[in-house]
């Protein structure tokens, strides 16, 4: 089962494993007796344990189309009251 503790300990302990940064001045491979896996690193196991997003450079939305239409609509008229406002909230009744 993935959900389990022990599955989930294995998870991080694996991933702490393979980002370990090698020990400098170490001769042979690791992990050895003396030196284990090495530095623990952080921040590259816990970056390599987010989800990846993809998605397009760049998006187009055609002005003719219904959304481009309702939101050209809608600046306009936000447009057309802020106007209003602006216009009419300087002029006092005498």
């Amino acid at each position: 089962m993935i959900g389990t503790p022990g599955n989930a300990r294995s998870a991080l302990k694996s991933a702490f494993r393979n980002y370990a940064s090698p020990l400098g001045g170490i001769l042979g491979v690791a992990p050895n007796n003396t030196e284990g896996y090495g530095l623990v690193n952080a921040l590259s196991t816990a970056l390599s344990m987010l989800p990846i997003v993809s998605a397009q450079t760049s998006h187009f939305v055609s002005a003719t189309s219904p959304i481009a239409a309702a939101l050209i609509y809608l600046l306009l008229v936000l447009a057309v009251v802020f106007f209003v406002i602006h216009f009419f909230s300087g002029r006092r009744a005498a």
